[in-house]
C-alpha cells in the first residue's frame, strides 16, 4: 500500500515538473527599430535588453533588432550612448516595436563645435561660440540666405536688414561695430575656406553654423578675424546607404500699411484755391479733365516667395556624399523687382583609417534680379509714387506715358519704375 502511494506521488512530481518546465520554455521573438528624435534616422549600436532577463541585442546599420522575450508582456530597456535610456512594455499580442530615442541634455555639453582649423568639446570651450545646428536654421519659414538663418538664434549677433528689396543682403555684426569708417562685417569661413559672398549659399545646405565672438577664438585669422568668425560647415551625407529629401514651400508677402491719397479733382481744386489766394494765374483751367490715377496701386502688388529643392546623402563604408539642388524665386512686393536663384553643390567625404580623411566640395549658383531701391529718396521710385498728383493719367492719347512736370515730379513715376533695366 505504501509502494503503491510513494509511486502515485512521484508521478505527481514529475507532472508538475513537466509542466513547469513548459511553461517556462515558452517565449517569442520581438522585432523592431530604433530611432534618433531629431532626424528619425536609425540608430546603429543600440543595446536593448529585457528587464529581468539576460537577453540582449545591438541594432543593425538600419536600426533593427531582434530580440527573445517570454511570452506575456515583456519590458525592454533601450539605451545609447549620449541618449536617454528609454523603457518600453510589449504586450503579449505585439511583435513589433518602434522606439525613438532622445539626446541627453547632458551629451549636448560633449558636441563638437569647428574653432578656427580644428574643432573641441563645449566642456573645453574658454571663448565665447555661439553654435547652430541645422534643424534650427529654417525654424519659422523658409529663408533666402544664411543671414535671415543666423538672426535672432546667437547672442551678441546683430543681423540687420539693409534693404526690403528681394536678395538684398543683411548686414551682420558680432558684438556691435569696432569701427567708425572700416567694415565692421565678420569673416565668413565656408568648410576652411575663406569668402565674402554667403548670399548664394543655400541654407538647406549647412550642416552648422559656428560664431567665433573674442580674440582667444579668432587669433588664428589674425586682424582678419577682428569683427569675428561665422564658420560654415556644410552637410557632407547622413547615416544609412541613401536618402532622399525635398521641400517645397510657398509664401506670400503683402504691404501692411497703404497710405490714403486725395483724387485727382480734389488736387485741382486746392491747387486753384492756392493760386486764388496768391493772385496768380490757375494752373488747371476749367477745360482741363482731371484723371484719378492711384500711383501706389499701380506700382505694388502682392508678392511671393517659392522655394523648391531637392537633396541626396548617403554614408556608406567611409564614404559620405552630399547633392542638392535648389531654385529660389521671390517677387517684390513693388512691382518690377525680383530674384531668382540656381544653386547646385556636391560635398564628398571618404576616410582612409582613423586619421586620414579627404574630401572635396563643389558648388555653383546663378542669380538674376531686377532692382530697384526701396528707400523713400528722392531718386528713388517710391517717392515719386507718393508725390505723383492723381489728377495726371498714366498715358497719353497714342499709348506714350504721360510727361509730369509738376513741383518735384519731372517724367512719369511709373515709368521710371517699369522700363529701367537694372
Amino acid at each position: 500500500m505504501k509502494k503503491v502511494t510513494l509511486i502515485q506521488y512521484s508521478s505527481g512530481i514529475i507532472v508538475f515538473l513537466l509542466l513547469s518546465l513548459t511553461g517556462f520554455s515558452q517565449s517569442r521573438k520581438i522585432t523592431g527599430i530604433v530611432q534618433e528624435g531629431k532626424n528619425n534616422t536609425p540608430l546603429e549600436g543600440a543595446t536593448v535588453s529585457v528587464k529581468s532577463s539576460n537577453e540582449n541585442a545591438v541594432t543593425n546599420a538600419d536600426g533593427k533588432f531582434e530580440i527573445t522575450a517570454p511570452s506575456g508582456k515583456a519590458v525592454l530597456n533601450i539605451s545609447y550612448v549620449g541618449y536617454q535610456l528609454q523603457t518600453i512594455t510589449v504586450g503579449a499580442k505585439e511583435s513589433s516595436v518602434s522606439v525613438t530615442l532622445n539626446e541627453s541634455a547632458v551629451n549636448q555639453l560633449s558636441d563638437v563645435v569647428v574653432v578656427g582649423y580644428g574643432t573641441q568639446k563645449k566642456t573645453d570651450l574658454t571663448g565665447a561660440i555661439s553654435s547652430i545646428k541645422s534643424d534650427h536654421l529654417n525654424l519659422g519659414g523658409t529663408t533666402a540666405n544664411i543671414g535671415q538663418a543666423i538672426q535672432g538664434r546667437a547672442s551678441g549677433v546683430v543681423v540687420q536688414q539693409t534693404s526690403f528689396a528681394p536678395g538684398a543682403g543683411l548686414a551682420i555684426t558680432i558684438r556691435g561695430g569696432n569701427s567708425f569708417s572700416g567694415s565692421n562685417a565678420p569673416l565668413y569661413v565656408i568648410d576652411g575656406f575663406i569668402t565674402s559672398s554667403i548670399n548664394q549659399i543655400n541654407p538647406n545646405d549647412i550642416a552648422s553654423i559656428d560664431i567665433l565672438k573674442d580674440a582667444s577664438a579668432t587669433a588664428i585669422y589674425g586682424a582678419r578675424g577682428s569683427n569675428g568668425v561665422v564658420l560654415i560647415t556644410t552637410k557632407k551625407g547622413t547615416s544609412g546607404k541613401l536618402l532622399i529629401e525635398g521641400n517645397i514651400s510657398h509664401g506670400t508677402q503683402r504691404l501692411t500699411y497703404k497710405p490714403d491719397f486725395i483724387s485727382g479733382q480734389q488736387y485741382v481744386d486746392i491747387k486753384n484755391a492756392i493760386a486764388a489766394e496768391n493772385a496768380t494765374t490757375q494752373p488747371f483751367p476749367s477745360s482741363f479733365v482731371p484723371a484719378n490715377t492711384n500711383w501706389w496701386n499701380l506700382a505694388t502688388h502682392n508678392a511671393s516667395v517659392d522655394n523648391q529643392g531637392i537633396s541626396l546623402s548617403s554614408n556608406y563604408q567611409g564614404s559620405k556624399i552630399f547633392v542638392s539642388l535648389n531654385h529660389l524665386k521671390q517677387t517684390g512686393v513693388l512691382q518690377h523687382t525680383d530674384f531668382e536663384r540656381f544653386s547646385a553643390r556636391i560635398g564628398a567625404e571618404r576616410s582612409l583609417g582613423d586619421k586620414v580623411k579627404i574630401g572635396g566640395n563643389f558648388y555653383g549658383a546663378n542669380s538674376t534680379s531686377n532692382l530697384q531701391p526701396y528707400t523713400g529718396d528722392i531718386t528713388a521710385p517710391l517717392f515719386s509714387l507718393l508725390v505723383a498728383p492723381a489728377a495726371y493719367p498714366i498715358y497719353n492719347a497714342n499709348g506714350s506715358y504721360y510727361n509730369i512736370i509738376s513741383g518735384d515730379i519731372k517724367g512719369n513715376p511709373l515709368a521710371s519704375l517699369l522700363e529701367p533695366t537694372d
